[in-house]
């Protein structure tokens, strides 16, 4: 009988203690506000892809793409099946190397050419070729970014 007297006060002292707890408001937890973050840099603008890289200069995919078309182009149009895709791909990606090579020695030289004097040779090449604007044969546009 002592046992169930004392678990009944127990019991008692307990539901006294949590009905205390019950009253008191749990203080909420105050947070510091954080400084601001600093916003991020805008991202850059990817460049285009290169076919290839000459000594870190780019050769624009766009570039070789529309070289290569305008070699097909000019075989398809004399008649000639001089090269497979893959040698005509080879050819073309191996002369705007060589044409790169050539304008960075010409650049480290201090070796200049007017747009005009090139217009003019391009015109003189095609009169003593007997290229002309329909076939294609002789396009300076390329040249001209040089």
């Amino acid at each position: 009988m002592v046992s169930v007297i004392r678990r009944s006060w127990l019991l008692a002292a307990l539901a006294v203690l949590l009905t205390a707890c019950s009253g008191l408001q749990a203080s909420s937890p105050t947070s510091t506000p954080l400084p601001p973050s600093a916003t991020p840099p805008p991202p850059t603008a990817t460049s285009p892809p290169a076919a290839a890289l000459v000594n870190g200069t780019p050769i624009w995919l766009s570039d070789y793409q529309a070289e290569l078309e305008r070699f097909n182009q000019a075989q398809a149009e004399a008649g000639t099946e001089l090269a497979t895709n893959q040698e005509a791909a080879a050819a073309v990606i191996n002369a705007l190397i060589d044409l790169e090579l050539l304008a960075q020695e010409a650049q480290r030289s201090g070796i200049s050419i007017s747009e005009e004097q090139i217009s003019q040779e391009i015109d003189r090449l095609a009169e003593a070729t007997g290229a002309n604007e329909t076939t294609g044969a002789l396009d300076g546009s390329l040249w001209l970014r040089y």
